[in-house]
């Protein structure tokens, strides 16, 4: 296969639609780490619950505290960067959601605060410009969708006693294992 005149493999061609998509279609990452953060802090999930027009926000508040996508990249050639020795062939991942951590860009970026002034502009979770995901959109709808549904029909969860959320690091952060555990008595 070719792109714009340049020889491309197979492994490589395929890798493309699939990076362009990862923040969404990939990993449905965003619904539970929602998940597990409501699970751990009932005055937020209470919030939503009271609040069910801080949603929108909550969304863009929860993706920018705890990102989803990482950008990597394969040095080229060697090279120094701010005194780091990089080495061609070696990679590097740069987890974006940093950007929504800055101090110089959000104040008390650790603090998730649903009410914040236009959270969407204080992350790049998704990367930005022509690099953003498109899967962003997917991404979004999908935690919308679990605040909007879950919560009115589960309102109380908590991690289920015993057990320890799973999670990974790499292109796209995600959670493998979460147990969650409410009542189900329907009094």
């Amino acid at each position: 296969m070719r792109i714009e005149g340049c020889v491309v493999d197979a492994e490589a061609g395929c890798g493309v639609p699939e990076g362009g998509v990862a923040g969404g279609c990939r990993e449905p990452g965003q619904p539970i780490t929602g998940a597990r953060f409501l699970a751990l802090n009932p005055g937020h999930r209470q919030q939503l619950i009271d609040d069910p027009a801080l949603v929108p926000n909550a969304v863009e508040e929860l993706i920018r505290r705890h990102g989803l996508v990482n950008t990597a990249r394969l040095i080229t050639q060697d090279t120094e960067f701010q005194g780091m020795r990089l080495k061609e062939e070696e990679q590097i991942l740069v987890p974006n959601h940093l950007y929504g951590l800055d101090e110089r860009q959000v104040d008390n970026p650790l603090v998730v605060d649903f009410t914040r002034p236009h959270p969407e502009q204080h992350h790049a979770a998704f990367g930005n410009g022509p690099h953003r995901r498109p899967g962003s959109f997917l991404a979004k709808l999908e935690l919308t969708v679990f605040l909007q549904e879950w919560l009115p029909r589960i309102p109380d969860f908590v991690i289920k006693p015993g057990t320890t959320p799973r999670t990974a690091s790499g292109s796209v952060n995600t959670v493998h294992e979460l147990h969650l555990a409410w009542d189900t008595d329907p009094r």
